[in-house]
């Protein structure tokens, strides 16, 4: 095994799938076929194989996918990671539903995509808006300053959700106002989908 396969265990489950003759009696109902009768797209189609009896045993007896959040919470330096098979906004709305009860109070930046803003009105939290600097010449939002962020931990949030980088590709200065947030004991949760 290389040692990419060997540091990458989806990447080594999805390979070894492959690499056997096999007959799938589980999702998706092409069975990795679909090639037989559109030569375009079935291509892309008969790669699609599921966790659960494709990558590993329907039981996830193999640990696949504990093994890589493992390795992905060591490189980015988190105490755990989770993969979300729906997307940033399956995401934001786990991490969200996660933050607090109904009524309790979120700094957000004004930039939040809509999932976010949807997840606050489902969980019931309210949010604390952080209003980011805007570029004079340009109108785009350049990110959340020191001194807003200051302002708004003075309201006493329960956690800070930052969108960083931006839709448009600019960031805050994430460093200071992590560290910041920190010395008040509150959580700071990035979503980073557009970077």
């Amino acid at each position: 095994m290389s040692e990419l396969r060997h540091s990458a265990p989806l990447l080594d489950a999805y390979l070894s799938y492959f690499e056997t003759q096999h007959t799938p009696f589980t999702i998706p109902g092409h069975k990795q076929q679909a090639a037989r009768l559109d030569a375009g797209l079935g291509q892309v189609v008969d790669v699609d194989t599921p966790l659960y009896g494709g990558l590993d045993e329907i039981k996830l007896t193999h640990q696949v996918l504990r093994q890589a959040e493992e390795l992905a919470a060591q490189a980015w330096g988190g105490d755990w990671a989770r993969f979300s098979t729906g997307g940033s906004t399956h995401a934001n709305q786990a991490v969200i539903f996660a933050l607090g009860r109904p009524g309790d109070r979120v700094a957000v930046s004004r930039t939040a995509h809509r999932s976010v803003l949807s997840a606050l009105v489902l969980a019931g939290l309210e949010p604390i808006w952080m209003m980011p600097e805007i570029d004079e010449t340009t109108g785009v939002p350049i990110g959340i300053s020191l001194a807003e962020f200051e302002k708004t931990l003075a309201m006493n949030p329960r956690a800070v959700l930052l969108t960083e980088p931006g839709y448009l590709g600019t960031i805050s200065d994430l460093p200071p106002l992590i560290a910041r947030a920190h010395e008040f004991g509150i959580p700071v949760i990035l979503d980073a989908a557009w970077g």
